[in-house]
């Protein structure tokens, strides 16, 4: 899974033990300049592997007297959550076109009924002898059957 835009990029160079320092220092700065809350914060780290995996961090700074005393804080892997959307989101696309190809060949056999009935009427008006008959013929047979030869 790649990162998506707006999220951080973080190199796994950086190890849990980095992570949680960032983590930590990110809540903490925001937390002294708002004094409020962190809201949830996404971000994407690289694993060893080469993939990513997508973090959500939220905070809450621990105010004391108006000055920041601490900052609780969770982080937590969302990788599978994120999968599982953009999985949905694909499914969704798909039966989108599903029903948008379904509703095309509906119209298209809407048209050739029309094409085939005014053959039909044309036909009964011309003789077999007519220079018409036969080419008319021959598209009433393949609009009746798609399988034939040309």
């Amino acid at each position: 899974m790649t990162p998506k835009a707006g999220l951080f990029n973080l190199p796994s160079a950086l190890g849990l033990a980095g992570l949680l320092v960032f983590i930590g220092l990110f809540a903490l700065l925001i937390a002294q300049l708002n004094q409020t809350a962190v809201p949830p914060t996404e971000f994407a780290i690289s694993t060893a592997s080469g993939s990513y995996a997508i973090m959500e961090l939220s905070a809450n700074p621990q105010i004391k007297d108006g000055s920041t005393i601490g900052i609780v804080g969770i982080a937590r892997d969302i990788t599978m959550r994120k999968q599982s959307e953009e999985m949905l989101r694909q499914a969704q696309k798909l039966d989108s076109l599903g029903l948008l190809a379904g509703g095309v060949a509906h119209d298209f056999n809407n048209l050739l009924l029309v094409m085939m009935g005014q053959i039909s009427l044309a036909l009964k008006q011309l003789s077999s002898d007519s220079t018409a008959f036969e080419p008319m013929l021959k598209a009433l047979r393949q609009s009746n059957s798609p399988k034939n030869e040309q």
